[in-house]
């Protein structure tokens, strides 16, 4: 739920919305039903997929048009999964969990922005990296496994406040060291 709470959180910046609002809560509930209700990631992205397409059917008969404001945002942060799908199961790429990559060691992961796509790919940065500093807080506590983050333009990263403080102060225990530039 942190990268889904963390996508929408930077799609709607500043302001707050019941409509962003009421659209986080269902991904996250949609997405977790997923991962909990099927076997692998194929499945999971199948079963995803198939609750947005009964939503939108559902919205469509009852030409209900709070839901269809839902479904609008929803749509929004789609485009990003939808790249998501396309790469993991069409294209069959090679996947990793943060948990592998933090307890792996002589690993590099390199989230890099790109100015053509800043608008689309902020979001979703903004995700992962507070999935990532989430899952650095379930490491047990060392001084032998070390990594090194380095966070440039950090000061604009819109994760949430929870999540950076977490970053700035408790990540440390936990063998890594942050560089915020």
């Amino acid at each position: 739920t942190s990268f889904i709470n963390n996508l929408f959180s930077s799609l709607q910046g500043d302001k707050k919305d019941f409509f962003i609002a009421s659209a986080k809560q269902k991904t996250a509930i949609w997405l977790q039903e997923a991962y909990f209700s099927t076997d692998n990631n194929i499945n999971a992205w199948d079963f995803f997929f198939k609750k947005i397409k009964e939503f939108e059917d559902e919205i469509r008969l009852r030409d209900d048009r709070t839901e269809s404001s839902v479904l609008s945002n929803i749509k929004i942060a789609l485009e990003i999964l939808m790249i998501m799908y396309y790469q993991i199961v069409l294209e069959k790429r090679k996947t990793f969990t943060f948990y592998d990559f933090v307890n792996t060691e002589n690993i590099q992961l390199f989230l890099v922005n790109n100015k053509q796509y800043e608008a689309k790919l902020t979001p979703y940065l903004n995700g992962l990296t507070a999935t990532y500093i989430n899952t650095i807080m379930g490491k047990n506590d060392t001084k032998e496994h070390l990594i090194l983050n380095l966070f440039d333009e950090f000061l604009t990263m819109k994760i949430d406040e929870a999540t950076r403080k977490t970053l700035l102060t408790a990540t440390g225990y936990k063998g890594f060291c942050n560089a915020l530039m």
